[in-house]
């Protein structure tokens, strides 16, 4: 049971992960939500209606494609945790969980990779890394 405020939910998280070869090396985190239907009252009324297959589907079936990869290949040296988060459409509930109560530890995780919504577009030459020193301007 996720709560936030006068809001509760009863879902899961979906997670598996694929032990690396160096149990010290860390881990990389792989994380997409699979709850984006239904409606939503806190959106403007002109749009109320949860596109999951967009907003959910498409995070969903990377994730499932990129564990399918890793499944194929040789083990690599540091685990890989893959992640479904729940309830991500009442205020981050399931990641929210998640972080509070890691599989493996939030220390020693590399790297983690949220995988929606992606925007459906077609082939492309160009990427556009968001966060930390990664804008154009340097800041």
């Amino acid at each position: 049971m996720f709560k936030r405020g006068w809001n509760s939910v009863a879902s899961h998280n979906v997670v598996g992960v694929l032990p690396g070869t160096d149990p010290a090396a860390g881990s990389i985190l792989y994380g997409a939500h699979w709850d984006a239907y239904g409606e939503n009252a806190f959106d403007p009324p002109a749009d109320r209606i949860r596109n999951g297959a967009i907003d959910n589907g498409t995070g969903t079936a990377t994730l499932l494609e990129i564990a399918h990869a890793y499944a194929g290949a040789a083990r690599p040296r540091r685990s890989v945790v893959f992640a479904l988060w729940t309830a991500e459409e009442k205020g981050l509930l399931g990641a929210s969980w998640y972080a509070d109560h890691p599989v493996l530890p939030l220390a020693t995780t590399a790297a983690q990779f949220n995988l929606d919504p992606h925007v459906v577009l077609g082939r492309t030459r160009d990427l556009e890394l968001i966060g930390v020193g990664q804008n154009a301007d340097g800041a």
